[in-house]
């Protein structure tokens, strides 16, 4: 009977799985149909190696490809109605270049994709870009919770599933609750500090936010705010400015506001504080583990 069709980056965690449980080699080959060559790249890695990219085909379109650049590299200097479409690229490729083996669609798709790649490269578009994501070993962390469909006594139950991953590792502890609630977000903590043997230590860049301007000058302390929405007004007009952290830069990013980084200041602290009258055993317990354990050591 053949196997079910299974997702490769499945059926390699699978073969890790059958392979930490002591399966040998060859029980793992049989039980999933797979060659030894399979099973040893599983083993050595649980993410499938990229496919190799074919080798571009030739097209008919290829010969007259140098005449559509022409065309639209002209148009970037012609005014708006002067502009060739992808029909009247076609047709002048039919007329005067005698092309009658490549069809419309071939050609207005080519024209597509070649405009905006020339418009890129003269400067003319945007380009399109990422930042990659950095983190440092044992810094951060991500946490989240997630719905989780567990069979219960042979019903199907949603339940929800504490996530916490570590942002450089990609190490994950996770525990399923009934409920996202309070305790399990700090019951799940609990579980995820024991389980790593310590607390991220979440060190933070520090930024200067200040006015665009000129610094101000003469004045030793600032005047006293007592929210963000405050502090704006006292920033844009160059009157103050003020120490915050990387997220803060992330999260309340303003045109008039800059942000230079500030390479020797000491490190951003944070503190979870609750109301006394609303201590409960799971907060203390909470506290205990992360006071015992300290920061996660390399």
């Amino acid at each position: 009977m053949p196997m079910p069709p299974i997702a490769k980056i499945d059926l390699y965690a699978a073969i890790r799985r059958d392979a930490r449980a002591g399966l040998s080699g060859r029980t793992i080959e049989a039980k999933y149909r797979v060659s030894r060559r399979t099973v040893a790249k599983a083993i050595a890695s649980a993410w499938p190696a990229p496919r190799k990219a074919l080798p571009s085909r030739p097209s008919k379109l290829d010969g007259f490809e140098p005449v559509i650049e022409g065309i639209l590299r002209a148009d970037l200097d012609a005014p708006r109605k002067q502009r060739h479409t992808a029909k009247r690229i076609f047709d002048r490729l039919v007329a005067e270049h005698a092309m009658t083996d490549v069809s419309y669609p071939v050609v207005r798709r080519y024209v597509r994709e070649r405009a905006a790649q020339i418009r890129v490269e003269t400067g003319r578009a945007p380009v399109e870009a990422f930042v990659p994501q950095t983190h440092r070993p044992v810094m951060e962390a991500e946490v989240d919770f997630g719905e989780a469909v567990v069979n219960l006594r042979g019903e199907h139950v949603t339940c929800m599933l504490f996530a916490l991953r570590m942002s450089y590792s990609g190490k994950a502890v996770h525990r399923i609750f009934a409920s996202g609630g309070q305790e399990a977000f700090l019951e799940g903590h609990v579980h995820a500090f024991t389980v790593l043997g310590g607390v991220p230590a979440g060190q933070r860049d520090t930024y200067l936010r200040t006015w665009l301007g000129n610094r101000p000058v003469g004045r030793d302390g600032g005047p006293k705010v007592a929210s963000f929405d405050q502090e704006i007004p006292l920033l844009l007009t160059g009157e103050a400015m003020a120490p915050v952290t990387a997220q803060a830069r992330r999260l309340a990013p303003h045109p008039g506001i800059a942000y230079p980084l500030i390479r020797d200041a000491p490190l951003a602290r944070f503190a979870l504080v609750w109301r006394t009258a609303a201590e409960t055993d799971l907060i203390q317990t909470f506290a205990s583990v992360v006071t015992e354990l300290g920061p996660i050591v390399l």
